[in-house]
């Protein structure tokens, strides 16, 4: 491939393809089938070449879900520090929050990977179980203390007007968000508008979950869309788009609020580092 182009794309990698879920709003599993593993081998031989040959480095792991719980992630882990492979600041892995164990976090820890990303989707337990999502907001409380006990910035996606939610779910789903913010167990989000993909029991199905679709123009079902194409019985378009509005702005200032604090940590250290290797290191002890 051209230099060129390489050097300024956006790569990500993946150590498996498919899911082993079966989320009702997605439609990874349809789409890819069971997971199949990616060869390790091969994984790391790209980024190794990435470095090396085109100056540039992956992204991160972008997957269906990286199981955290699995032997391919400790290997995966163990052998990228081993080869010596540079990964940018910004790396990250994609995961699920009930597969964070306390081993799989110290894992990443050691590697210097300090991002993972997770479909929280909503603290309704309506919706949750309305999504198939098989896990429990205690599930989310437990998984976020575990990144954060290891300082890794977390990550969440955040999905609104999904069949179950309504302005009173809606709202108690935002001050739970709001309050692991607060609390620190969450960094940064996206929240994105519910779209009853095709593949989806929602689409084929709509009047049986109470999903009224507003008109198939293709160019709008898009996971980015601002603009509802579906709305439910008692959550009007104008209300989802409300809940989006609002649970944006929130986002917005930690993830602002956050980052300022994360670079003055790091300035901070780059600091204490330099001052030491100048002969202060009685200041580090």
């Amino acid at each position: 491939l051209p230099q060129d182009f390489v050097e300024s794309a956006t790569i990500h990698g993946i150590l498996s393809r498919g899911c082993a879920y079966h989320c009702k709003y997605c439609v990874e599993k349809t789409y890819w089938g069971s997971p199949r593993r990616y060869r390790l081998e091969k994984l790391l031989t790209e980024m190794s070449v990435l470095q090396k040959k085109y100056r540039t480095q992956m992204a991160g792991l972008e997957e269906s879900m990286l199981d955290m719980r699995s032997k391919g992630f400790h290997e995966f882990c163990r052998r990228l520090t081993h080869r010596g492979i540079e990964l940018p600041e910004q790396f990250y892995i994609t995961t699920r929050i009930d597969a964070v164990t306390e081993d799989g976090v110290a894992r990443l820890s050691s590697t210097g990977i300090g991002i993972v990303c997770v479909g929280i989707e909503s603290f309704s337990e309506r919706v949750l179980t309305m999504m198939n999502k098989k896990q429990s907001p205690e599930t989310i409380r437990q998984g976020c203390e575990k990144l954060k006990k290891k300082d890794i910035w977390t990550n969440t996606y955040w999905l609104i007007g999904h069949p179950g939610d309504n302005p009173r779910e809606a709202q108690a789903s935002y001050s739970k968000f709001r309050r692991f913010f607060e609390e620190g167990l969450l960094s940064s989000g996206h929240a994105f508008i519910f779209v009853p993909y095709p593949g989806t029991p929602f689409f084929s199905n709509p009047s049986r979950y109470g999903v009224m679709i507003d008109r198939y123009d293709w160019n709008r079902w898009r996971r980015w869309t601002d603009a509802p194409v579906s709305w439910l019985a008692d959550f009007p378009a104008a209300e989802i788009r409300r809940a989006y509005d609002r649970a944006w702005r929130l986002l917005t200032s930690y993830r602002r609020m956050n980052t300022q604090l994360r670079q003055a940590s790091e300035t901070f250290t780059k600091s204490m580092v330099s001052t030491a290797m100048r002969g202060g290191a009685g200041v580090l002890a």
